[in-house]
C-alpha cells in the first residue's frame, strides 16, 4: 500500500483556487495518519522531503553549503510581513547580506532581492 497525492497545499485561502488546491496544514495531517496505518507516502514525494520542497525551506537549508551554487537565500515569517512589510523587507535584506558575508562574499550590501512565498504555487506569491 502507498499513498500518492494529487493535490496542491497551500497556506492562505483563494477562492480563485481549483479544487485541487488544498490547505497544506491538512493534507500533511492526513499523511501523517496515513502513515501511521502503514500507508507510506510515495507521490508526489515522501512526505518530509515534499514538506520541504513546497515550504521552500530547501533553499535556506542549503544556500551557505558551495558545492550547491545556490544564491543566499533567507525566511521571514508571514506574520511580519503581514504586520509590517517594511521592516519585513529590511530584516530580509540584512539577513541576505549576512549570509553573502558569511560565504566570504564581502560585496555591497544587498538592496534588492525576489520573495516568494512557501507553499505557493505558479508564481501566485513572488
Amino acid at each position: 500500500q502507498c499513498g500518492l497525492y494529487f493535490l496542491y497545499p497551500c497556506t492562505v485561502q483563494c477562492r480563485a483556487l481549483p479544487e485541487t488546491f488544498v490547505n497544506a496544514h491538512s493534507l500533511f495531517a492526513l499523511m501523517d495518519r496515513a502513515e501511521q496505518a502503514s500507508i507510506v507516502t510515495r507521490f508526489p514525494h515522501h512526505k518530509e522531503v515534499y514538506r520541504m520542497f513546497l515550504a521552500k525551506d530547501w533553499m535556506a537549508h542549503l544556500c551557505l553549503a558551495p558545492q550547491y551554487g545556490l544564491p543566499a537565500c533567507t525566511k521571514v515569517p508571514r506574520t511580519l510581513v503581514d504586520r509590517d512589510p517594511q521592516r519585513a523587507a529590511g530584516t530580509a535584506l540584512a539577513a541576505l547580506t549576512a549570509l553573502k558575508r558569511a560565504r566570504g562574499d564581502a560585496s555591497s550590501q544587498v538592496e534588492v532581492g525576489v520573495a516568494k512565498l512557501g507553499f505557493s504555487w505558479e508564481a501566485m506569491d513572488v
